[in-house]
């Protein structure tokens, strides 16, 4: 049974803890904020080690050394720390959530609680399905040299879909290359793409969890609003029958006008807080919105570059063509998706 936003949330929570984003809890509620720095300083050693080794021994610091990586890298590493420094604050707004969905529900609204956990499942699906095809379209963009591997990864991104285990799929492409005949396995190939684009699927997933609380806020306001003007309507009706009932009924319309009285307070009540719970949501995600927006703004210009580099190289065969196009155009659409979607719910709940 969903019975707060937290719990509701969990879902994305839970990856974001695994991503990085957010603090680890165990069981729903306890924190363990020891294991969480000890998780992400692993992890971030691993990552760095293997950009090492794919920039210092593999020669490919031209991937990695562009200035749109290095945005985001600075703005992942940032924003990470930035999430776990307030994620005790990010709790407590849940928290608030939960008891402004509490009052809306004893006023007649009910919680949105399951289907929301339902939506954070089939993004969660969604997003890791992505991260996995797209992946295996930057790994398709090899060099020539590699061909043969072309049409095997084609049915690697079918396994990917259904396993979404990476592990599991390098192993199986490292057995594949055992039979490919006078041409070498290059495992660098391979991962050179699961690398670069880590932060930005880390980035898409801050992203969401950003956008899904300030939605859920939004859809607040706009329960609190809807309840506001139904009130405001009624209490028009009413006033043009008071009029025509002194006598008749009184002590019963002045008992309807004062409980209406009260449920207008206590809905304004509620404004009031969700108006506080925006300001300090505003402070818990200052700086990760911008930085996201940093980097949403250096991605679309470097995607813009791609654009004109695949238009005007015809040196390409018609296989890298289509790749390169897809990649870039799925890039692309996501981004400015994202971009109008961050944007959009921001300036719907300051309008309200």
């Amino acid at each position: 049974m969903v019975k707060t936003v937290q719990a509701a949330l969990s879902p994305l929570l839970v990856v974001g803890a695994f991503c990085g984003l957010c603090v680890f809890e165990f069981p729903l509620g306890r924190p363990r904020p020891y294991l969480t720095c000890l998780y992400f300083l692993v992890t971030w050693s691993i990552y760095a080690y293997i950009v090492y080794y794919l920039i210092d021994i593999a020669q490919e610091q031209i991937i990695f050394l562009s200035w749109t990586n290095l945005t985001i890298t600075i703005s992942s590493f940032v924003s990470m720390l930035v999430n776990i420094f307030r994620c005790k604050e990010l709790k407590k707004c849940l928290r608030k959530l939960s008891i402004v969905d509490d009052t809306l529900e004893v006023l007649g609204t009910p919680k949105e609680y399951r289907p929301l956990y339902k939506w954070m499942i089939g993004v969660i699906i969604t997003w890791s399905l992505f991260s996995i095809v797209d992946d295996t379209l930057e790994v398709l963009g090899t060099p020539k040299e590699y061909r043969p591997l072309y049409k095997w990864m084609i049915g690697v991104i079918i396994t990917w879909c259904v396993t979404a285990n990476l592990l599991n799929v390098l192993d199986i492409l490292w057995q594949h290359s055992k039979g490919t005949k006078g041409k070498r396995f290059d495992v660098v190939r391979i991962c050179t793409p699961l690398v670069e684009n880590h932060l930005l699927h880390l980035g898409n997933i801050n992203g969401v969890m950003l956008g899904t609380v300030l939605g859920y806020t939004a859809s607040r306001f706009e329960r609190v609003n809807k309840h506001i003007y139904n009130l405001l309507e009624n209490n028009a009706e009413h006033a043009g029958k008071r009029n025509t009932l002194i006598l008749v009924g009184q002590k019963r319309v002045l008992e309807e006008s004062e409980k209406r009285g009260q449920r207008f307070w206590i809905i304004m009540h509620v404004h009031l807080q969700l108006s506080m719970l925006s300001r300090q949501l505003n402070k818990v995600f200052n700086v990760q919105m911008t930085l996201e927006m940093a980097t949403l703004f250096a991605v679309l210009v470097d995607q813009f570059f791609d654009f004109h580099h695949i238009y005007v190289d015809e040196n390409r065969n018609l296989l890298h063509q289509i790749v390169a196009k897809l990649t870039t155009y799925i890039w692309t659409g996501l981004f400015t998706a994202k971009l109008f979607a961050l944007n959009y719910i921001c300036q719907t709940i300051c309008d309200k």
